[in-house]
């Protein structure tokens, strides 16, 4: 595995593209509010996936990868990818997904490099 220098990485630029996906991502869940069908549930009852999770999970994934086609990817809902680069995106496409199902505020999504 091929890793690019630490000091090559641009973290504006990583966070610039983590904006950008979390407000496309974010517009993309406000507009899905008040489809609300839960998917599965995962390790507890109050423990939530909605298709939401997983499209706005595809979206981001989608963003970063248009931008840095070299990273890697885990995501809470389960986009796992290894990457080329030694940046390594960490996603969790609604963050309160509780809050999200049962329509509270304080939901949105949390991406870190």
């Amino acid at each position: 595995m091929s890793s690019e220098p630490e000091s090559s990485v641009d973290f504006i630029e990583l966070r610039d593209i983590a904006n950008d996906a979390a407000k496309q991502a974010s517009e993309y869940i406000l507009q899905e509010n008040g489809n609300k069908a839960l998917q599965n549930i995962k390790s507890s009852p109050s423990d939530y996936v909605t298709e939401t999770d997983k499209q706005a999970e595809a979206l981001i994934v989608s963003i970063i990868k248009d931008a840095r086609p070299k990273d890697g990817f885990l995501g809470e809902e389960g986009a796992a990818e290894q990457g080329q680069s030694n940046v390594q995106w960490i996603i969790d496409p609604i963050d309160g997904t509780t809050n999200f199902v049962y329509g509270h505020p304080g939901f949105g999504p949390s991406i870190a490099a």
